[in-house]
């Protein structure tokens, strides 16, 4: 349900890395699992194994010089270890997640669902963790040193996607780590 690309390194050509994103983006078209193991038949998303694999897989470079900084977009909620999607079972907790970002000095920026317009019925409330506390816990975001964007603002053409990425990178460029 998670994969880490190109060995978590930096891509080499803007060109070899525009070939994965299309790739990816057409893989996502087909709603399939990452590693095989057919169609992904649930709503919420599998983003703690992701942030998790995201701050220890990447090769990052030191932090003295590095801004590491990781964009994540979805439109739904989460689910914690002990738990499955789609017959995965997730490997990490919301707790084990935010100190592995934090051991990094990892800020995560979110483009997520904020409209409780989220899950099956468009009907749940997919906010906490990434825009509201998750269970009494500080969001993701804040706890990261990073920040949280509406992504139907996005769908609705009201918020550029690209102008926040660059907006949120030389907001915290040359800025202390510091997550609450």
């Amino acid at each position: 349900d998670t994969k880490i690309i190109n060995a978590g390194a930096p891509y080499a050509d803007v060109q070899t890395l525009k070939n994965d994103f299309n790739y990816w983006w057409n893989f996502t078209q087909s709603n399939e699992e990452v590693n095989g193991g057919g169609y992904n038949s649930d709503w919420p998303e599998n983003s703690l194994d992701a942030l998790f694999l995201a701050a220890g897989a990447f090769q990052w470079r030191p932090i003295e010089d590095t801004l590491r900084l990781v964009i994540h977009c979805t439109d739904d909620t989460f689910a914690e270890k002990g738990q499955s999607l789609s017959g995965i079972p997730v490997q990490h907790t919301y707790d084990e997640v935010v100190a592995a970002l934090q051991a990094k000095q990892v800020r995560v920026f979110v483009f997520a669902d904020a409209d409780a317009t989220g899950g099956q019925n468009n009907d749940l409330d997919v906010s906490p963790g990434f825009f509201t506390p998750y269970q009494g816990k500080t969001p993701i975001p804040d706890a990261t040193d990073g920040g949280a964007f509406n992504i139907n603002l996005v769908n609705a053409g009201q918020l550029s996607l690209s102008a926040a990425i660059n907006d949120s990178v030389e907001a915290t460029l040359c800025e202390p780590y510091v997550p609450q």
